[in-house]
C-alpha cells in the first residue's frame, strides 16, 4: 500500500525537539523522513510542514572568545551521548 503524504524533512534524531514530532505529523497528514536523505530523493518538503525547536540542551552553542568580537560563523556542535 502507497500513501500518498507530503514529505516532512526533519533532523534525527527526533527526540532533541520540544515538540512532539510523530504526534505533529499525524495531526498535519505529513510522512517523516530524515533530513539526511533530501538530497537522495527526488521530492520536496510540504509547505505546511510545522516548524520545530531543539530543546536547550540540543541547541547550537556559539563559541565566544574574551576580547574578541563574536563570529556568527562559528558555531560549536555539542556531541549526543549514546
Amino acid at each position: 500500500m502507497i500513501e500518498n503524504k507530503e514529505l516532512w524533512f526533519v533532523e534525527f534524531p527526533t527526540y532533541r525537539y520540544t515538540q512532539d514530532v510523530k504526534v505533529l505529523a499525524r495531526k498535519a497528514g505529513l510522512k517523516i523522513v530524515d533530513a539526511r536523505f533530501k538530497d537522495e530523493m527526488d521530492m520536496t518538503q510540504a509547505p505546511t510542514a510545522p516548524k520545530l525547536t531543539l530543546k536547550k540542551q540540543y541547541a547550537p552553542v556559539v563559541a565566544q572568545v574574551e576580547n574578541s568580537t563574536p563570529d556568527p560563523q562559528m558555531v560549536v556542535q555539542p556531541t549526543i551521548a549514546q
